[in-house]
């Protein structure tokens, strides 16, 4: 009732919310849509982070912190949203399995370290509501996305080659970071450790190279993924680049220079993920 009244007493301003149109995702099947909801979150997420490293080097860190977990929030609600219009219930359903998988594989890799911790610090500082505290951001979205959901329209029956290939990154990433967590495996040199590390990160950049060969015929999809991984690259590493560039930051150790190898290394990846040759 509300919203009639207001449409009949502002009339151009219902017209022009009426001509205003969300994002449209391609129907897909459950899991893939799944997929496309994970990717749409790091798209969002890595957004968030971009644009939180800039109001940090701008001096207000607090800002930078509210701004980072604004952005997770929505984050959450966007997954939930385009998983939901791709695949409809059962993508939702695909969906909300991912996210208690990724909780359980969290929780069950951070419990041993959290529990060492606990012991050697004598039980101070050990609240569970510091591994319940990430999942905070997860629940914020789940709120909002009951809102959120209204503005992403279904489109006609198809793919989406870059959000199936982000989520295929993010879930490559969570798969291989816990079996290293669970593992323990520390190389003595450290090299040896940064090459490693990079190894991880550009293991999901490879799955999504292969998803986009496999879900997209042309080059498009590549480009337009490889121009979002750079983007947030730069975003993130962008001011410790400059930092460097002008000598206010020395390097002393290539493993302080991770988070810059890191950009190149996914892109890498990600072409050679996708030149490997699929049956269609």
């Amino acid at each position: 009732m509300l919203r009639e009244g207001l449409a009949a007493e502002f009339p151009f301003a219902a017209r022009a919310l009426r001509s205003l149109r969300g994002p449209r995702v391609a129907g897909e099947d459950p899991r893939w849509a799944a997929l496309s909801g994970f990717g749409a979150a790091w798209i969002v997420t890595g957004a968030g982070q971009s644009f939180a490293t800039a109001v940090r080097v701008a001096g207000y860190r607090d800002p930078a912190s509210w701004t980072s977990g604004a952005f997770s929030i929505g984050a959450a609600a966007i997954g939930i949203a385009v998983a939901t219009r791709a695949g409809g219930r059962r993508g939702l359903l695909w969906y909300a399995i991912g996210l208690v998988l990724f909780a359980a594989m969290n929780l069950a890799t951070q419990l041993p370290g959290f529990l060492l911790f606990c012991e050697r610090s004598g039980g101070s500082d050990c609240s569970p509501i510091r591994l319940a505290l990430p999942h905070v951001y997860t629940l914020g979205g789940i709120l909002l996305s009951v809102f959120v959901v209204r503005f992403v329209a279904s489109g006609a029956r198809g793919s989406s080659p870059v959000l199936n290939a982000a989520g295929a990154s993010v879930l490559v990433v969570a798969m291989t970071t816990a079996l290293w967590r669970v593992t323990s495996f520390a190389p003595q040199d450290a090299n040896a450790g940064l090459a490693l590390g990079l190894g991880l990160a550009a293991a999901g950049m490879f799955a999504a190279g292969i998803v986009i060969r496999a879900r997209s015929a042309g080059v498009r999809s590549l480009l337009l993924l490889a121009a979002i991984v750079a983007a947030f690259w730069i975003g993130r590493q962008g001011p410790f680049i400059w930092d460097i560039a002008r000598g206010a930051y020395v390097v002393t150790n290539p493993v302080q220079l991770y988070s810059i190898f890191v950009g190149p290394a996914e892109l890498a990846a990600l072409v050679l993920g996708w030149l490997i040759p699929l049956r269609r």
